[in-house]
């Protein structure tokens, strides 16, 4: 059959599968979400247009149908979304994010009304109306900064790359086959391609990451467990050397808890020392691991403080038990020896 013109096309498709069981909102988009977009250099009316090596005028571009933010959970900061009434032959209008407003308004000026000049100074130069801002989101992966965004309605904008969003409420596998009979049911002879659960998406971005992680992770587990092995190693072999002393302190009237805090407190300055070298040695390599943070600063102090923390708990852990051990110490047989 026939391919049936573009609008057509996605407005069935919409109408299908809005209704099918389990979702709870659909819309269309010329990419995802996590994925940069086609780019496109962008001016303000009533200013000069930038210079074609100006970087900073272009920006992603999406055509996306109205219910395309509800879908994705992604909130209007003012203005409002796009709705039926931005047709074909309705005003031309667009929706810009907040980085986007950073960029082009960065003195305070309201967003909303200004027309957008797309491609200015070119003959293809057209302009549409701001009527909405939404929150700015990550495209290229949990690691990545937001970006400035233009948004126009997919109804004025149409295009043949056409990818499915559906927000669902029960299992979004199980909506597939639902989805591709609707498609079918258009046109018998358009493939339905690269389904995939945003879980999915971000699990296969992230998969680098999160194996570099993982090997951090087992690293570090492994170098606190040697850490704490080599401290109770040295803590111990001390309290043997000092058997004969502890056995006289006892036998003098120092008391359990004397004992305790004498040994630990050894150990305590070997812990401290070693985070306190290990804290400088960090500061030194810290941005080797820049590419292997997220969200974090390679000199976050709570991060810092934490790891510390957990250093020296490990440390006095590991002290403990020879501590304990040599609580035990029989002065007579500590004297006899001596």
């Amino acid at each position: 059959s026939a391919e049936p013109p573009q609008e057509a096309f996605s407005a069935q498709l919409l109408d299908r599968i809005s209704v099918l069981p389990g979702v709870r909102a659909a819309s269309l988009s010329t990419s995802l979400p996590n994925t940069l977009s086609m780019e496109m250099r962008v001016g303000i009316e009533g200013r000069p247009a930038p210079a074609l090596n100006d970087a900073t005028a272009s920006v992603p571009l999406d055509s996306v149908s109205d219910a395309y933010f509800r879908t994705l959970g992604i909130p209007m900061v003012s203005g409002r979304g796009f709705q039926n009434q931005d047709g074909p032959n309705a005003p031309k209008v667009a929706v810009v994010n907040q980085e986007f407003v950073r960029r082009f308004f960065p003195h305070g000026e309201n967003p909303i009304g200004p027309g957008i000049l797309m491609a200015p100074g070119t003959p293809y130069q057209a302009a549409v109306s701001i009527i909405g801002v939404s929150a700015a989101i990550r495209r290229v992966g949990p690691g990545g900064e937001p970006l400035p965004q233009v948004f126009l309605p997919f109804a004025q904008s149409p295009s043949n790359d056409i990818t499915v969003l559906l927000h669902t409420v029960s299992n979004p596998h199980a909506i597939v086959s639902g989805l591709r009979s609707q498609v079918l049911a258009i046109d018998k002879e358009l493939p339905l391609s690269d389904v995939a659960t945003m879980g999915d998406l971000l699990a296969g971005e992230t998969a680098d990451q999160r194996f570099e992680t993982a090997a951090v992770g087992l690293f570090a587990a492994l170098a606190l467990m040697l850490a704490g092995v080599g401290i109770y190693g040295v803590i111990s072999y001390m309290v043997s050397q000092r058997t004969n002393e502890i056995g006289i302190r006892m036998a003098l009237g120092a008391r359990t808890g004397d004992v305790l805090r004498l040994v630990v407190s050894q150990g305590a300055k070997l812990v401290l020392a070693g985070v306190a070298i290990g804290l400088a040695a960090s500061f030194a390599v810290m941005r080797l691991m820049h590419g292997l943070l997220y969200s974090v600063s390679t000199t976050d102090p709570l991060t810092f403080a934490a790891v510390s923390v957990l250093l020296v708990l490990a440390g006095l852990a590991a002290c403990y038990v020879p501590a304990r051990r040599a609580t035990r110490v029989d002065p007579v047989v500590a004297l006899r020896q001596e």
